[in-house]
């Protein structure tokens, strides 16, 4: 029987396994023969880590669960990325883009209304506000007020 230190190394090394996505029968086989036991045994430190896994979720709250899953998934997508393994980095990016809340869409709130103004009501408010808009624009491009009164005088001359 293996000591408890061979058994934690194994563990780890299977959980390596799982974290990068690359659980296959081969690499399962190729764990058993390194430490020397059969593949039903890295199966049984397979469930053995879920299960430590699932035990460690139910006793985080939400928000430190989050963090430690986010900063997981940078560091294998670092290292993924680094061993040319760009489809695990895609997927780890889109574990992260879920995590952060980023591939959420995106919430605008209108506050204000748009309504229908007749002629005669746009009239008024043009008259009513007249002079504070003449000072908006002649702050905003000083002399155009008088090239737009110009304009006006032209129209009215016209009619």
């Amino acid at each position: 029987m293996a000591d408890r230190e061979t058994v934690m190394e194994r563990r780890a090394d299977v959980e390596q396994v799982l974290l990068a996505g690359e659980w296959t029968l081969r690499i399962q086989g190729a764990l058993a023969h390194k430490y020397g036991v059969t593949d039903r045994m890295i199966r049984h430190d397979a469930q053995w880590i879920r299960d430590q896994w699932t035990k460690d979720n139910s006793t985080q709250d939400d928000k430190d669960h989050r963090a430690r899953l986010l900063a997981e998934s940078r560091a294998l997508r670092a290292q993924a990325r680094r061993d040319g393994q760009l489809m695990v980095a895609a997927r780890l990016l889109g574990l992260e883009s879920r995590l952060t809340g980023a591939d959420q869409p995106l919430r605008v709130e209108v506050t204000h209304r748009a309504t229908h103004l007749s002629p005669v009501q746009q009239a008024q408010l043009i008259v009513e506000h007249y002079d504070a808009a003449k000072a908006l624009i002649d702050a905003a491009a000083p002399g155009a007020i008088a090239a737009i009164e110009a304009d006006f005088q032209e129209v009215a001359n016209a009619e």
